[in-house]
């Protein structure tokens, strides 16, 4: 049976056993093809962007490559607005599933390594493209460029004169203050050796923060003096020499100036090297210092200003006037640059004084001095002990209230009112003094204040005459006194307590007591410390008036069994009367 079932099979290639192992190992080499699959895609889309990475970095290199050598700067290749956005270090792509954005990052090395940017042979310009993920990871394409300086025209030598110092300035063009530019085309340009063309020219120019002071093409015809427009000269000397003058330079601003020259060959003017130099062009003479400020002290002034930027610095003169727009006379000088100040100790105090500096250069043997500054002005302050006069006497007057145990004082303002030539410490305070007789005095209040002019004296009491006087003190202990005045309160309002017995059938006993100074009362106004025999008032609302009773606190006691005294108060009275009190 089986093996006619597998002949029965056979005649169409397989038995079914055999179809069936195939079909499993199908689907078991399926399920392990499926992440293959998967990453080979992956490894699509990651190829892809490795692929345009590459492009774009090789169109950096040969974008860059088009740049003029001096232009090829990482500033310049960061910016995406250079060269009208052919560069900087984002670039959108457009791929089959919508926009991409790769970053690209520059660097720039020179060689040699310190070499200036005139002597330098070579830029070494690396470009790395990579992509914003997905796909993860991102990775980098580089791209590597060497940039050799290569010229079709002449190298040219550059000298100027007045040569400049080893700082890099030149001073004060000598007379005739002039600045000449000398260009020298090497033998081998000169004429038609070896194939080498004639140099017919060569191009100078001079520039201050890359505006154009002047610009002149010398050609080997120019043998004659010439003069352009702008009254500069320039001829041709011979044996490869080209000379240009600056004449402007007698007016010209000062500052760090670039002076260029480039040679030209003849085959249609094919321009060589530029040949350049820096030099500031600065004058002996320095510019007025800047930043001068002046700060009073005692008897002194302290003076601070800006450091002097001149190469050829060697002292500030410090020059103090009692008049301003004076220039007045030199009292210092002072060679300290780095931290430049000076304190006037010989300043008097009180008086105004107006300074001012001059920057001097040494050169050579020769001291050059710059104009003076504008003018700061101090005023130099005294010392507290130096203040030896009074403040002015105040006038004082006192007024006693009615029926109030006070007096009120009032006074004129003092001042420190030394002549205007003098000095003053100013006003402190003023202190009042209290005496009862006139003669023995003590300190009643004082004002931190100077500007007070009242005070009122609620501890006067009443019936009482006081005499005042009140000092002026100022800031150095000068103290100024007034006249004695005096003043007397009025007797204390007196009132009454009105004690009613309201009881119907008993008869009271009553006392009055003052809470404060334990005085006991009577009817008539007398006191005692001792309780004295109670006040007998009738039933019925008969009354007993208490009067002639200082304003205070007041309580009643009553007794409605008896004539003995009792400690417990049944009415209690505070302030001013009349009084009234009902008991039973």
């Amino acid at each position: 049976m089986i093996r006619s079932v597998r002949t029965k099979f056979a005649a169409g290639g397989f038995s079914m056993v055999e179809l069936l192992v195939t079909i499993i190992i199908l689907g078991i080499v399926f399920a392990g093809m499926v992440p293959l699959f998967a990453n080979v895609l992956g490894k699509g889309a990651d190829d892809n962007m490795r692929n345009i990475s590459a492009i774009l970095a090789q169109d950096k290199i040969e974008r860059l490559r088009q740049l003029d050598y001096m232009e090829i700067t990482v500033d310049n290749l960061n910016s995406a607005t250079f060269k009208s956005e052919q560069f900087g270090q984002t670039v959108p792509y457009q791929t089959g599933s919508g926009t991409k954005t790769f970053q690209v990052r520059y660097t720039v090395a020179t060689f040699p390594s310190d070499a200036t940017a005139l002597t330098e042979q070579y830029k070494e310009v690396s470009v790395d493209v990579f992509w914003d993920a997905p796909p993860s990871p991102v990775k980098h394409v580089y791209q590597v460029a060497r940039v050799y300086r290569q010229y079709a025209g002449p190298s040219v030598s550059l000298g100027v004169t007045p040569t400049p110092d080893a700082d890099g300035a030149i001073f004060d063009p000598t007379a005739p203050y002039y600045v000449t530019l000398t260009a020298t085309v090497p033998a081998a340009w000169r004429g038609t050796t070896n194939g080498v063309a004639a140099t017919s020219k060569v191009s100078f120019a001079i520039t201050l923060d890359d505006v154009s002071i002047d610009s002149q093409d010398v050609l080997t015809t120019n043998t004659t003096l010439q003069t352009n427009a702008k009254l500069n000269t320039y001829q041709y000397l011979g044996a490869g020499v080209y000379k240009f003058t600056w004449v402007g330079a007698k007016t010209a601003t000062l500052g760090l100036y670039k002076f260029t020259v480039v040679g030209y060959a003849s085959d249609a003017g094919s321009a060589g090297e530029e040949t350049g130099l820096y030099a500031s062009l600065e004058s002996y003479v320095p510019d007025p210092p800047t930043g001068l400020q002046a700060f009073p002290g005692v008897k002194q002034v302290a003076l601070e200003w800006d450091s002097c930027p001149h190469s050829l610095f060697h002292h500030f003169e410090i020059w103090r006037s009692t008049t301003s727009g004076q220039a007045g006379s030199m009292i210092a000088t002072s060679t300290d640059n780095e931290n430049p100040t000076y304190t006037d100790t010989t300043a008097a105090a009180g008086t105004k004084y107006y300074y001012s500096l001059k920057a001097v250069t040494l050169q050579g043997a020769t001291y050059h001095t710059g104009l003076a500054c504008p003018q700061v002005s101090a005023t130099p302050n005294y010392e507290l002990t130096d203040d030896k006069a009074a403040p002015s006497t105040p006038t004082l007057k006192a007024t006693m209230v009615a029926n109030q145990p006070t007096i009120n004082l009032t006074w004129t303002a003092s001042v420190d009112n030394l002549p205007v030539a003098l000095w003053q410490s100013g006003m402190d305070h003023y202190a009042i003094y209290r005496s009862s007789d006139g003669a023995t005095w003590g300190v009643a209040s004082t004002f931190p204040l100077a500007t007070a002019t009242s005070w009122s004296d609620t501890a006067a009491g009443y019936s009482k005459k006081w005499y005042y006087k009140i000092a002026a003190y100022d800031l150095a202990g000068n103290f100024s006194t007034s006249a004695v005045v005096n003043a007397t309160t009025g007797a204390a309002p007196t009132y009454t307590l009105t004690v009613t017995n309201a009881n119907k059938s008993k008869i009271a006993y009553v006392w009055v007591r003052d809470m404060v100074t334990n005085l006991y009362y009577t009817t008539g106004g007398t006191s005692s410390l001792a309780a004295p025999t109670g006040t007998k008032v009738d039933k019925n609302k008969k009354t007993a008036a208490f009067t002639k009773l200082l304003p205070g606190s007041y309580q009643v006691y009553a007794n409605f069994n008896g004539t003995a005294y009792v400690s417990t108060p049944v009415f209690s009275a505070t302030g001013s009367g009349p009084y009234v009190c009902q008991i039973q």
